[in-house]
């Protein structure tokens, strides 16, 4: 099978060159079936040059500066005010007419049962710590009065000391 001979590499210039640079090629998308044809030597990347180049930046554009004193135009046109539309009358409203009383007759009320209340399980659940919590409190009680002695036992030392 042929192979291609690598390409050279650039060298870099003190003085950049004015020649476009070329844009680097796309990447092949792998296939699922690799082919028989000798892959190709991947392109050297150019090298920074020495000098910067001589061509102009481009000024930034200038920002807008805020106005002190407001516009005096309005901003919107100012809407209308709505019409009413019921017109007021100087005649008085009726009172509302009163509604006949009637009589509440007794209904029976039905006399209160008792609810039964559910047996409510007061055990306390298994937490799968089987500790004996005895044991442990009495360590931690021995261990404060043993640490107790032994603040007593200095104590009574310094003060021998000074003596």
């Amino acid at each position: 099978a042929p192979t291609r001979a690598p390409e050279a590499t650039p060298v870099p210039t003190a003085v950049p060159s004015a020649a476009p640079t070329r844009a680097p090629e796309a990447t092949p998308v792998p296939t699922a079936v690799p082919s028989a044809a000798p892959t190709r030597a991947p392109e050297a990347t150019p090298v920074p040059t020495a000098v910067p180049s001589a061509a102009p930046t481009r000024a930034p554009e200038a920002t807008p500066v805020p106005t002190a004193v407001p516009s005096a135009a309005p901003t919107r046109a100012p809407g209308t005010t709505p019409v009413p539309t019921a017109v007021p009358s100087a005649a008085p409203t009726q009172a509302p007419a009163k509604p006949p009383t009637v009589a509440a007759t007794p209904v029976p009320t039905q006399a209160p049962t008792q609810t039964p209340i559910p047996e409510l399980d007061v055990s306390v659940p298994k937490t799968g710590d089987e500790a004996p919590i005895g044991l442990w409190l009495t360590l931690m009680l021995s261990s404060l009065a043993g640490m107790i002695m032994v603040f007593v036992c200095i104590v009574k030392r310094k003060k021998n000391e000074e003596e």
